[in-house]
């Protein structure tokens, strides 16, 4: 109802144009909720709203918006969670440091990556892109997140 999602459908459209995984998503909890996700071979009309929950802990966009809280929230919801992705607290405070001084979040697995930067400040959600990893991605794709990202949180809502 607030006009958030059209703002950001045309942004995240052109985003496809790259061939990578798109995703706008919010946290809830100690979940990130996809408001869109689309891999490279998604139908135009799919991605909307089209993942289920998935873990913060795990994902560029769980770990960007977490950064975003009060530390004794992000205290509570790792130790409520039975798995995590960090070994220990003190891990995942450093790693939530590192995303604040960079100003995104970046993971790097199995020769793939997800990097993710806040929409709106503060972030009200965050936007992200992930693929296969080369050694320009940050250089090349935080750029095209941030100008997409800026895009969202000042554009008017289409009439």
């Amino acid at each position: 109802g607030s006009g958030f999602f059209a703002r950001a459908l045309p942004v995240l459209d052109e985003l496809r144009q790259y061939h990578l995984t798109v995703a706008l998503g919010v946290l809830w909890r100690s979940t990130v909720t996809y408001l869109y996700h689309s891999h490279p071979d998604t139908p135009d009309e799919s991605p909307v709203a089209s993942r289920h929950l998935f873990p913060a802990f795990h994902s560029s966009i769980g770990l960007l918006l977490l950064a975003e809280l009060p530390e004794d929230e992000v205290v509570a919801l790792y130790q409520a969670k039975d798995e995590n992705s960090f070994a220990s607290i003190a891990e995942l405070r450093q790693e939530l440091a590192k995303i604040r001084r960079h100003g995104y979040a970046l993971l790097a697995r199995n020769g793939q990556f997800t990097m993710a930067v806040k929409v709106g400040e503060p972030a009200s959600a965050a936007l992200a892109l992930s693929g296969w990893w080369e050694n320009h991605t940050v250089t090349t794709y935080l750029p095209i997140l941030q100008r997409s990202a800026a895009a969202i949180a000042q554009a008017q809502v289409p009439s």
